[in-house]
């Protein structure tokens, strides 16, 4: 299904935008030099196509190989490296490179009339193997005085294109040798073994390698399949290590290619760890796209719920996307995306030579706006930007960052997401642990988005557990500070806030305060570190000009504390609701107090059934 999904992409890519992805049997390469040949095939210039340091550029090519390694690696049609057109180069086999090279070029163009082809033929004949024209040499940094170069020279291995003198075009993309490339790739792909496709549901030739993917963290720099096989062990039914999957080329090249697209396209992937998301749509509608991009890896929501976007769309698509994500946050569909839109999400993670497919799922968007709503209700935090799932999980991470988040917790956050279940038990634990280590403190972002997904964790974890229970968590666990929320951890949080607040109002902000010094151990021990707290408070309320109405909420907190004392332990979701107290009550203490303001408290209980 997966596979299928993959070629039903890259048909609708084809029909609605070509120049996403390259029709088949062509690819986008990178290209280093353009030759320019005259009539008579004689080499005019050679121009480097990118500066040094720089990347790059991609061309869309004829794909004459899908893979190539070893000591004799196949040749490439028009767009090759100087080992291969020239001979050059450190290879043993540089010379048999060369006949391979001009063989192919003659089986394709012998035929062509066309003055660009004969052109290339010319050139081929006319500068044999070993022959680096000057000034080929000399804008690739090769020295061609004898004895020299002792080392290989990595811009050998750069590709070229040609360049046809008279009118300018590009050889491979003039109209005749583009129609002779066509007409030799099918019947060489008509030549070779048929198979019963498991994708196409047809006879059709049989797919030798799938395409690969190169430039992925974590894969081999040469590129990664995400079918193939190596062993025998692995083969079955009496096939061959090559054959091992019953496959089309045409399945092949078509999966290969959309799965091309989505991992080099920003708006439809995002790298969680070491992984990466892709997700996709079936509509040629660019809205439902740039939704799905949102919802995966936003660029965040503004206080006034206005898409704050870094990637270029145009204004119609970011203000449509804006008022779907509204429409979403309370509960409504988004009215330019039809229900029955289906969407695609998939998970890849690279091991060096392969891809696994580590989760995949497909659903209508109309599901899928529910879970998000669900989600985006559920992650509500006074003071806090909504933002995607990727800026949560982040949280979790050590430094922040996702490179640092493990697989499993990637996964079952995704499938939470998606399916609006309950998020993972190492989710909360993960963050609980990031915050006893930095205190929250890394960005003014940071405590409130943590307190936004353990409210999320807590919510769901709840309704799994009856009727009551989830009615209690919904009555407690508010958008804002809550007076009436009596949970012991949630009143230690607020208590430490108080107390954090005092003293940064009687001595300033220092280097190591209560919050730096005890916050972990106050949410793990409290009745080792309050009573501590509570004294050393009392130096601070005699200093602060705020003093009096601090000491009030903390006698306010403390009442409500169990009679029996401060707990010796809190559990992990009672820390989850301690560090949600501190975030709130600190909050409600540094709100403006202005008539109207927007951080002023909100009140969220209603029900989500």
């Amino acid at each position: 299904m997966m596979l299928r999904d993959l070629c039903d992409l890259f048909d609708l890519k084809r029909q609605t935008d070509p120049d996403a992805i390259p029709p088949r049997r062509w690819c986008r390469t990178s290209v280093g030099y353009e030759l320019t040949l005259d009539r008579d095939g004689t080499i005019v210039s050679c121009v480097p196509l990118a500066a040094e340091g720089q990347k790059l550029p991609k061309l869309v090519v004829p794909m004459a190989y899908v893979t190539r390694s070893g000591q004799k690696p196949v040749p490439g049609f028009l767009c090759d490296d100087a080992q291969h057109v020239f001979g050059v180069g450190k290879n043993k086999f540089r010379e048999e490179l060369r006949l391979m090279h001009e063989q192919l070029a003659k089986d394709v163009l012998s035929e062509v009339d066309d003055d660009g082809a004969r052109a290339y033929l010319s050139m081929l004949r006319h500068y044999g193997a070993g022959m680096l024209p000057r000034l080929c040499a000399e804008a690739m940094g090769e020295d061609v005085r004898p004895g020299s170069n002792e080392k290989e020279n990595p811009n050998l291995k750069s590709n070229l294109v040609f360049r046809f003198l008279p009118d300018g075009s590009l050889l491979h993309e003039r109209t005749a040798i583009v129609a002779a490339w066509d007409r030799y790739a099918e019947a060489a792909e008509q030549e070779s073994e048929q198979c019963t496709c498991l994708v196409l549901g047809k006879v059709v030739p049989r797919a030798k390698l799938f395409p690969q993917v190169s430039g992925l963290a974590g894969a081999q720099s040469a590129g990664a399949a995400l079918v193939s096989c190596n062993a025998d062990a692995f083969s079955s039914y009496g096939q061959k290590i090559a054959t091992v999957g019953s496959i089309s080329r045409e399945a092949a090249e078509k999966a290969g290619g959309a799965l091309n697209y989505v991992l080099k396209d920003d708006s439809h992937h995002m790298r969680l760890g070491d992984d990466y998301v892709c997700f996709w749509t079936n509509s040629s509608d660019s809205i439902a796209d740039a939704c799905l991009s949102f919802i995966f890896d936003s660029d965040g929501i503004g206080g006034s719920n206005a898409i704050i976007s870094g990637r270029g769309e145009n204004v119609e698509v970011r203000d449509a996307v804006q008022e779907a994500l509204q429409q979403m946050t309370h509960g409504l569909p988004p009215v330019d995306v039809p229900a029955d839109t289906k969407y695609h999400v998939m998970g890849i993670a690279p091991y060096q030579a392969r891809l696994a497919a580590r989760f995949y799922q497909t659903g209508s968007f109309g599901d899928l706006e529910r879970n998000v709503s669900l989600f985006l209700r559920d992650t509500q935090m006074v003071g806090v930007r909504l933002c995607s799932l990727k800026r949560y999980l982040e949280q979790a991470a050590v430094q922040v960052e996702s490179k640092n988040l493990p697989r499993s917790l990637i996964t079952s956050c995704v499938r939470a997401l998606l399916d609006g279940t309950a998020f993972p038990d190492s989710l909360a634990k993960e963050i609980i642990l990031r915050t006893r280590a930095d205190h929250g403190s890394r960005n003014t972002f940071d405590m409130g988005r943590r307190a936004a997904i353990l409210r999320a964790y807590l919510l769901r974890k709840s309704r799994n557990a009856g009727q009551v229970v989830r009615e209690d968590a919904e009555r407690r666990l508010t958008v804002a500070l809550n007076e009436e929320n009596e949970n012991q951890g949630y009143l230690l949080g607020r208590l430490f806030a108080l107390l954090d607040k005092v003293q940064v109002d009687a001595v300033g902000d220092i280097n190591a305060g209560i919050r730096e010094r005890y916050m972990g151990a106050a949410s793990t021990t409290p009745a080792r570190v309050f009573p501590q707290l509570l004294k050393l408070a009392q130096h601070h309320i005699s200093k602060s000009s705020w003093g009096s109405r601090i000491d009030v909420l903390v006698q306010r907190v403390i009442s409500k504390v169990d009679d029996s004392g401060f707990p010796k332990t809190l559990s992990y979701d009672d820390q989850g609701e301690f560090y949600i107290g501190f975030y709130q009550q600190r909050e409600a203490l540094y709100k403006k107090s202005e008539k109207g303001d927007k951080t002023a408290k909100v009140d969220v209980t209603e029900r989500i059934d």
